[in-house]
């Protein structure tokens, strides 16, 4: 299987598209694994969340790491918002692709028929801190205020 799985990736001429049909199971996880160590930017779109999750998982169990983007798991013209988790999963893999990052990405039909920011806007919003890092508070607010975020005052008492 090994030796197949070998064959078929030295055969792949990288400068060209392809698209493989598979079934579920870790022979496909296997197959991405083993194709992702060429270095190369690799789209999985699954029928499903649950199988890109699946997928995602797959990839994590040998050893890869993967971008999930998911879907925002939202009803049309519902009035519930998006869960923060999937919306900052769909955040760093659009940060990932628009600095140009290889390597596999994860996603569903769902996911890819949403709406997302244009790359310029992505670029132009984001603010990108480091841990340990100092920075200016005023400068930092005034950055949010730019990005559309609003001040807010809270009062905060212990339980």
């Amino acid at each position: 299987m090994l030796q197949h799985i070998s064959d078929f990736s030295n055969r792949i001429d990288w400068d060209k598209k392809y698209t493989i049909y598979a079934k579920k199971g870790a022979n496909f996880g296997f197959l991405l694994s083993h194709l992702s160590i060429k270095g190369k930017r690799l789209l999985v779109v699954c029928e499903k969340d649950s199988e890109a999750l699946s997928v995602y998982d797959e990839l994590r169990f040998f050893g890869l790491e993967a971008t999930l983007f998911p879907s925002l798991e939202i009803i049309p013209y519902s009035k519930m918002p998006p869960q923060a988790e999937n919306l900052g999963k769909r955040i760093c893999a659009l940060f990932s692709l628009t600095n140009g990052e290889e390597g596999v990405y994860i996603t569903s039909l769902q996911a890819i028929v949403e709406p997302v920011l244009p790359k310029e806007v992505l670029k132009e919003s984001y603010i990108y801190l480091l841990g340990g890092e100092e920075v200016s508070l005023s400068g930092l607010i005034q950055s949010l205020l730019e990005s559309g975020y609003e001040r807010v005052f809270t009062e905060r008492r212990g339980y």
